[in-house]
């Protein structure tokens, strides 16, 4: 368990996953985004089922359902009765019947792209523990995945990480990419959520992770979205995070944890040592010789690389945690 973390506080499972050096800090702003984003409700599902009381009124039906009012006409005025009823006038109260219940689903897509790195990237933790907590204060089962890593058509089982446990929360937070989601991923997930008919689904990333106008034809579920982008002003430590579901819009601050508790969790939140590794027919350099070109982050996140003086290649690997020595680098002829 987490010290200063109640026992009965429902965010206690989720910070759990956690080292007990993490998330100290994280509980007021779970509360707050989990205000914004509200409880899991499913939507009614109308059929043929069950008797499940009255919706209205019905020009149709048996005498047994008449309305009351119609009752005290055959008494007041037994002709008007008889007329009303070979005009086929009289109101009956029609039944609301229900399909059979089923389980609840809430799917979470994340985009880990260039736009969402530093502090974009603690509120999209933040918005998985609360969405995780959510389904599980409902009853629910939860689902979430990478924007970027559309399921295959023909596969409807895979796609998806199911739960949320320590090992996902790893994979979660070192799951970054280089790339922003195109459409055809948008397109991959939402064909998705209509086969599977989704009950509640969530997209988190920058604004515009959905265009403006986007019409998602066959998804019966509004598709919810929290946008998180940095609050550039001196001495602020915060995000702005906006939740859009339907036609709520609402807008809050969230402030961040301290500055070594988001370094520990950008790294997975278990600090490794580097690992270089030097290819087969690479050597090390002595020396860096000066770079002549802008940097390029690598698509697996964890390298950068730039044009130098002499001509080559040269690639640095980003280390897991701070150190005084200089990062471990390559140079390719």
């Amino acid at each position: 368990m987490i010290a200063g973390l109640a026992s009965d506080s429902p965010w206690a499972p989720m910070l759990g996953l956690l080292p007990p050096e993490l998330g100290r800090s994280l509980g007021p702003s779970l509360d707050k985004l989990a205000a914004a984003v509200g409880p899991l409700r499913a939507r009614a599902r109308t059929g043929t089922g069950a008797p499940d009381g009255f919706e209205g009124l019905s020009l149709r039906g048996p005498y047994d359902r008449l309305v009351l009012s119609e009752w005290a006409l055959a008494d007041l005025l037994p002709e008007e009765f008889v007329r009303r009823a070979a005009q086929g006038e009289h109101a009956f109260y029609q039944l609301a019947r229900r399909d059979e219940a089923r389980a609840k689903t809430s799917v979470a897509l994340f985009d880990p792209g260039p736009m969402q790195l530093g502090g974009p990237r603690i509120g999209q933790l933040l918005a998985l523990l609360v969405l995780a907590g959510r389904a599980r204060a409902a009853g629910a089962s939860f689902g979430w995945a990478t924007l970027q890593r559309p399921p295959p058509q023909s596969d409807t089982a895979t796609g998806l990480w199911l739960g949320l446990t320590a090992v996902d929360l790893r994979s979660f937070l070192l799951g970054r990419t280089a790339f922003a989601p195109a459409p055809a991923d948008l397109d991959g997930w939402f064909e998705r959520a209509r086969r599977d008919d989704w009950e509640d689904l969530w997209v988190i990333g920058p604004p515009g992770t959905i265009p403006p106008g986007r019409r998602l034809a066959g998804v019966k579920t509004p598709v919810g979205r929290i946008e998180l982008s940095d609050v550039f002003e001196p001495g602020v430590r915060a995000l702005d995070v906006t939740v859009v579901r339907g036609a709520h819009r609402r807008t809050l601050r969230v402030e961040l944890p301290p500055e070594a508790e988001c370094l520990q969790l950008l790294r997975g939140g278990v600090p490794l040592p580097p690992k270089p590794v030097t290819p087969v027919g690479l050597a090390r350099t002595p020396g860096v010789a000066r770079p002549v070109s802008p940097p390029i982050l690598l698509a697996d996140g964890r390298k950068v690389a730039f044009l130098d003086s002499g001509g080559c290649v040269t690639v640095y690997t980003v280390p897991d945690v701070p150190s005084p020595r200089r990062a471990p680098y390559l140079r390719y002829t």
